[in-house]
């Protein structure tokens, strides 16, 4: 997650309560396997943390911290950022930052049990994964939260990775959740319609609390991470600035994202405070999209030193996954209460948010995010309104007979 050190504000939502535990199965499917020039260090004195902390898992699981160890150095560690800079972070100083931080070691166990799980072909292998996984990022959670209390120069850097972990996590196992409360449930269609709505809407809104619950930490310790080895996580001096749409298709897209303000600037129509969060929310989301058109190449015009280092896109090759969390982390506190009020506006500006995350492929904790909130604004807005998010959902591959039906 990158947060701009002017973006950073005071900010009192902890990461969510979990107090009820992550609960396995979820399921899983094959993803395709990005390739990085990093080069794999040596396991480092963490593969004793691994052991012990394996010690109460499956038998099939706990033999393994060797193998795990060196899955998350040589290949979850790579998955979890695109510019090679933050891809050496999570691959070498985080595995020993967490040497002294017993619940990072878990956070790291966890996200790679789940990753494991994505390629493995056997179900009953991805289950025993899965639990365990569950099983490790509970611990860590409740290790997490004693050290919270009290940020430190000590402990900022443990717990700023550990919340990025917790991003992850929870991106992954949102579209499980997300699936479950779209089965047809046993009731009428009025009545399954207004629960799945109000679930789904918790997901989407749990979701946005877990990524800006990173600033809970970073607002305190900015001073110590951004000058400390994990600050390529969180700062990008070499951005574009200001981000402006970097081509003709980036300016018409601009174009669109500016004409949702007639859904609620119109003449006649009596003010309310609510059209300046609207109109807020909406002028970042254009900045956002300005900055990912910047960082968006074509490949025959990508520089060579990001030819192995970049996300597939439907549109170009993303340098830097990090411009998407821009807006999620930077939205105000009001904009998040309408949409888990509902307000129709909030979430027709939602849908076209996710278009970003939609757009990228290959990533396998990201893939299902855009998916997750255009179906919940699609929800909201219902087949009167559909004509307000066409375009988020062409790009996220929903059909509105799906979503509806």
């Amino acid at each position: 997650m990158i947060v701009p050190s002017s973006r950073l504000s005071p900010l009192s939502t902890p990461l969510p309560s979990l107090s009820a535990g992550i609960k396995p199965p979820f399921r899983v499917h094959v993803f395709h396997q990005s390739s990085s020039t990093v080069p794999p260090p040596k396991l480092p004195p963490l593969l004793l943390n691994f052991e012990d902390c394996l010690k109460g898992a499956a038998e099939s699981v706990k033999v393994r911290g060797r193998e795990l160890l060196h899955h998350y150095i040589t290949t979850t560690s790579i998955t979890l950022a695109t510019d090679q800079p933050a891809q050496i972070v999570w691959q070498r100083t985080i595995p020993q930052l967490a040497a002294s931080h017993r619940f990072l070691v878990h956070g790291i166990l966890a996200i790679t049990l789940l990753h494991l799980a994505r390629l493995r072909g056997d179900a009953e292998g991805k289950e025993t994964l899965i639990a365990t996984a569950a099983s490790q990022f509970n611990i860590a959670l409740s290790l997490f939260r004693h050290v919270i209390t009290n940020v430190t120069a000590e402990n900022c850097e443990a717990l700023f990775a550990f919340s990025a972990l917790v991003c992850v996590f929870i991106f992954n196992t949102s579209h499980e959740e997300c699936q479950a409360v779209l089965t047809p449930k046993r009731n009428t269609e009025c009545a399954g319609r207004k629960t799945q709505t109000a679930e789904m809407t918790r997901i989407a809104i749990g979701m946005f609390r877990t990524l800006r619950g990173s600033l809970v930490i970073l607002f305190p310790g900015w001073d110590w991470i951004s000058r400390s080895p994990l600050s390529p996580l969180c700062t990008r001096k070499w951005w574009p600035k200001p981000p402006i749409p970097v081509d003709a298709e980036a300016v018409l897209e601009d174009h669109r994202l500016a004409a949702l303000e007639r859904l609620w600037m119109q003449p006649g129509k009596d003010y309310e405070y609510a059209f300046q969060v609207l109109t807020s929310a909406l002028t970042q989301l254009r900045y956002t999209f300005a900055l990912v058109s910047q960082l968006t190449r074509n490949p025959s015009s990508l520089d060579p030193n990001y030819k192995n280092v970049y996300d597939q896109c439907d549109n170009g090759k993303l340098i830097d996954r990090g411009a998407i969390f821009t807006w999620p982390t930077s939205v105000s506190e009001e904009f998040i209460a309408l949409i888990e009020n509902q307000r129709p506006e909030a979430l027709a500006i939602l849908a076209h948010y996710a278009i970003l995350p939609g757009r990228i492929r290959g990533v396998w904790w990201i893939e299902s995010w855009g998916v997750t909130l255009v179906t919940t604004a699609a929800l909201v807005l219902g087949e009167e309104r559909k004509s307000w998010i066409e375009w988020p959902v062409r790009v996220v591959g929903l059909e509105w007979e799906n979503i509806l039906g």
